[in-house]
């Protein structure tokens, strides 16, 4: 008979710390928020994640797809300065955008999460 485990065990290869400091792993059971963006005919851009934290660890993305970026939030979810950046940064850098120059239109459809809503950004758009 197998036995699963249901306690979260992590063992991470190398830890730097002091000798009288216990070492934090970086692990969360927490949901992580993924941003992701698609056309009608299958081409994607590489995902956007938001991790649950204060402080960005560049670990969080081993394993992502190539041009995949993230960003932190204390609670896990999108919030107005995140989404900004998705829209402003990884959105139109991986869409070809470029401001000023004669782009043909792109139209962004997305719920209405509150996060998504700025005066910031309806100026920009």
């Amino acid at each position: 008979m197998n036995m699963i485990s249901t306690k979260n065990e992590h063992k991470p290869p190398k830890t730097v710390c002091g000798n009288n400091t216990k070492p934090q792993a970086v692990t969360s059971t927490k949901t992580v928020t993924v941003i992701g963006a698609a056309n009608a005919i299958g081409n994607h851009i590489p995902t956007f994640y938001i991790f649950p934290g204060k402080w960005w660890c560049d670990e969080l993305m081993e394993g992502a797809a190539p041009g995949s970026h993230g960003g932190i939030a204390e609670s896990g979810f999108v919030n107005r300065d995140l989404f900004e950046r998705y829209l402003k940064g990884h959105f139109i850098n991986h869409v070809g955008l470029v401001k000023g120059t004669d782009n043909p239109t792109t139209l962004i459809l997305y719920d209405g999460h509150k996060s998504h809503v700025s005066l910031t950004l309806t100026d920009w758009a």
